[in-house]
């Protein structure tokens, strides 16, 4: 309706992640073939502020009738440091390993008695059919 509105129209591939800015613990970085991987940093390199860079030199270029992209472009960003932090998800990965190796505990110690059990009493049966001991 005036000059300064506009609508995206472009296909959100790889080049743009679909991530939330703002989420809580973004930054969960990963060492994969000897190359660190960060969301948040993916979010920025792959497009973002290129593409933001573009939407800006576009409407500064459509109200000064001057074009800024070459001062827009020469504008150079650096990572800040983020302070170490305690993942909420790797501490709920280890409690459900911890609670799965407890509630499947006793079904495996009952279980591997009565095989055990169960090898025992076959043991003159599987020396008739001719099976040697190593076998069972």
């Amino acid at each position: 309706s005036d000059t300064l509105s506009y609508r995206l129209t472009f296909n959100w591939g790889y080049r743009i992640p679909v991530i939330k800015e703002h989420s809580e613990y973004t930054e969960h970085c990963w060492a994969i073939h000897g190359e660190i991987f960060c969301y948040l940093a993916k979010y920025w390199l792959k497009g973002f502020v290129a593409f933001q860079a573009a939407i800006n030199a576009a409407i500064i270029e459509v109200t000064t009738n001057h074009s800024v992209m070459e001062e827009l472009t020469s504008v150079i960003g650096i990572n800040m440091k983020i302070p170490p932090f305690i993942s909420k998800e790797e501490i709920m990965n280890e409690w459900f390993l911890f609670t799965c190796l407890v509630s499947f505990s006793s079904f495996i110690y009952f279980a591997s008695l009565n095989i055990a059990r169960e090898r025992g009493k076959f043991k003159k049966l599987m020396t008739v059919m001719g099976l040697r001991e190593l076998a069972f």
